[in-house]
């Protein structure tokens, strides 16, 4: 069986992508048409639990839930987006592809005529992994409380180890001045930092990832409007919360380091090394990039996407002890239909950019196959008239209908991204709504491109 691990950011189009990929491959093996260049795929049937290697292994708490292809599929054609993922989920189906017949009488049965078809097949689980839980990297990094804290203050915090950090994070260090500082201040202090780090487009390091996506996966717990920390978690819950907090407070409050440092062993067992464990039994990876997302987010947002994906790095890297790390890892820049026709040529190349880094990293250990590709899993847009740059078309809910609307003000991709942060670029791009006929897959384009390098 090869397994995937479907990644990427918040909002990056998972949910859509998946769902619109496995509702193409359906359709396409229906009307008999070649997928990845290949011809003769005859069925595709879902696997139940008790059919999916590894699934079965999971402890409860750590277990995958199934990935509900149908109901995103009517929320799709109801022309609003697939449900946002909450929860590791996975989607598994056996591929059927003929390969000869026998055809002829069945020698005990005269006069009765058969035809068989000889098949072979193969089993595919795609997981979907919330993006919020990728920035647990960290935490799945560090076995101990002391050396994850001494990391964030002598790299993460100090700028070393990611840009813009020391800018954000010079009130939280100055705080420990006080050695008298309670746990509430501190709690409270770090929640604070989270916001500003969110709100100014560096999230890469909001950990743990609990503080923006509950441990349950049914709220958010971080709000905009809510920037005094109140009601968010950092922690399994509310009452097993921690914060970095530096080492020379650490000697000098042993009780307050034994607490944080309890509850920092308790939520990396309980729950970040069982979602990473998904991670762990990939063959593969896709990770998404929104690459217009980039854009509108400007330098800050270039950067953390950045540093999100060095973070990955302990995931994909090979070791003896586990032959199951990734072997091919696909990116993939979504969305592109919002992008103009005549500066999409400028994607792969900033896709590239992107991932540069962490391309590099993985190099210099037992390198995967590198793949970029784009795609637009479910079109939201269509051509603006001549191809005018100065135009973006779509579909959005006016009135309780679903019109076609154009907002002004357009945009062209750059060549290249820009290299400091008082670059000038970057703007805010009306958000529109997907839309396709009833009775039809999602408009998925580059589908054949992308169906080959994932299963084939």
């Amino acid at each position: 069986m090869k397994r995937i691990a479907l990644i990427g950011l918040e909002s990056s189009g998972k949910s859509v992508f998946l769902t619109s990929f496995y509702k193409n491959l359906e359709d396409k093996i229906r009307k008999n048409e070649k997928i990845g260049g290949k011809s003769g795929l005859e069925r595709i049937v879902k696997l139940n639990e008790d059919n999916i290697p590894f699934i079965s292994l999971f402890a409860k708490r750590a277990k995958p839930v199934p990935f509900d292809v149908d109901e995103n599929s009517d929320s799709l054609h109801r022309n609003r987006w697939a449900r946002k993922t909450f929860k590791p989920q996975y989607i598994s189906f056996e591929l059927f592809t003929k390969t000869g017949n026998i055809s002829g009488k069945i020698p005990q049965i005269p006069l009765v005529n058969t035809s068989l078809n000889w098949c072979k097949s193969r089993k595919y689980t795609i997981y979907d992994f919330p993006g919020e839980r990728l920035r647990d990297t960290l935490i799945y990094k560090f076995e101990d409380y002391l050396s994850w804290s001494k990391y964030m203050f002598e790299e993460i915090f100090s700028g070393k180890a990611y840009s813009g950090y020391r800018e954000l994070s010079g009130s939280y260090v100055e705080l420990f001045q006080d050695k008298n500082l309670s746990k509430e201040r501190i709690l409270s202090e770090y929640k604070k930092l989270l916001y500003n780090t969110y709100l100014n487009g560096r999230g890469g390091i909001i950990t743990p990832s609990s503080f923006l996506l509950s441990t349950d996966g049914e709220r958010k717990t971080g709000k905009k409007s809510n920037i005094d920390g109140v009601g968010t978690v950092c922690g399994l819950d509310e009452n097993t919360e921690f914060a970095p907090i530096p080492p020379d407070l650490m000697a000098v409050n042993q009780n307050l380091f034994i607490e944080f440092s309890s509850n920092y062993d308790e939520y990396r067992k309980r729950f970040v090394l069982p979602n990473f464990n998904i991670i762990e039994t990939a063959d593969e990876m896709v990770i998404l990039i929104d690459i217009l997302d980039v854009y509108c987010g400007g330098y800050p947002k270039y950067k953390a996407t950045t540093e999100m994906l060095e973070n990955i790095f302990p995931v994909c890297k090979s070791s003896s002890w586990n032959p199951w790390r990734i072997k091919k890892v696909l990116f993939v820049a979504t969305k592109t239909d919002r992008i103009p026709e005549a500066t999409r040529d400028n994607v792969l190349p900033l896709l590239k950019s992107l991932t540069t880094s962490f391309v590099n990293k993985l190099s210099n250990y037992n390198p995967p196959k590198i793949e970029y590709r784009t795609c637009s899993a479910c079109n939201s847009t269509f051509p603006a008239d001549n191809n005018n740059l100065n135009n973006v078309k779509g579909y959005r809910m006016v009135d309780g209908k679903l019109k076609a609307c154009q907002y002004e003000g357009g945009f062209m991709l750059p060549k290249d991204w820009p290299r400091n942060e008082s670059s000038d670029w970057g703007k805010p791009l009306v958000a529109f709504l997907p839309y396709f006929p009833n009775g039809k897959p999602p408009r998925f384009f580059e589908f054949d491109d992308i169906a080959k390098h994932m299963l084939f």
